[in-house]
């Protein structure tokens, strides 16, 4: 029985946590726009802000589209400016009540073009949580600016969606052999 504990104490004690819960898909389309989803669970703060970063080597143009936003979450997208190194981000700030503990906003979408040259399979992102851990402070740095609770790299995959014409080629393609499968029968 001793054993039992120890190893479960050692597994819960192992087991990862994030404050933030941050799962997206993307898809990008034949004029590289890319889309993302995202969803977002509080698992260990109230969350009052967050906020995705964009490379400012791979992406532009960044859209947010707005009807995804929940009431009471106010975005802010800012562009990235390659010429001084400076990423893309799109940050929500609570308006009043933060995002509490086990709550959840489902389908966040945001598009940007993507600068990379071949299609990604994969596409990593930061990213940054301000919450209240109901414990500590914020954390300042030397600027006086509050620094994050948490923050870390969230990794996505990505899904390429044809062209219409793609998928005519395809169906014209199928027609074809049910048309010739049909011949030889009779």
């Amino acid at each position: 029985m001793k054993r039992l504990l120890i190893t479960l104490g050692a597994l819960l004690f192992s087991m990862n946590s994030y404050a933030l819960l941050i799962t997206s898909n993307a898809e990008i389309d034949t004029d590289n726009r890319i889309t993302f989803t995202y969803d977002i669970q509080a698992n260990l703060i109230d969350t009052y802000s967050f906020e995705l970063l964009f490379d400012y080597a791979l992406f532009d143009n960044i859209e947010l589209d707005e009807s995804s936003v929940p009431a009471g979450w106010d975005p802010l997208v800012l562009q990235s400016v390659p010429d001084f190194w400076e990423d893309g981000l799109v940050n929500f700030l609570a308006d009043f009540d933060p995002l509490p503990l086990g709550s959840s906003i489902l389908g966040l979408v945001i598009t940007a073009d993507y600068l990379g040259g071949d299609t990604p399979t994969n596409i990593e992102q930061n990213y940054e949580i301000y919450g209240d851990d109901g414990f500590s402070v914020p954390d300042f740095d030397q600027l006086g600016l509050v620094l994050p609770n948490d923050f870390g790299q969230l990794t996505t995959s990505v899904t390429s969606v044809s062209s219409p014409s793609a998928i005519a080629l395809l169906l014209s393609g199928l027609g074809f052999v049910l048309m010739q499968r049909r011949g030889s029968k009779k």
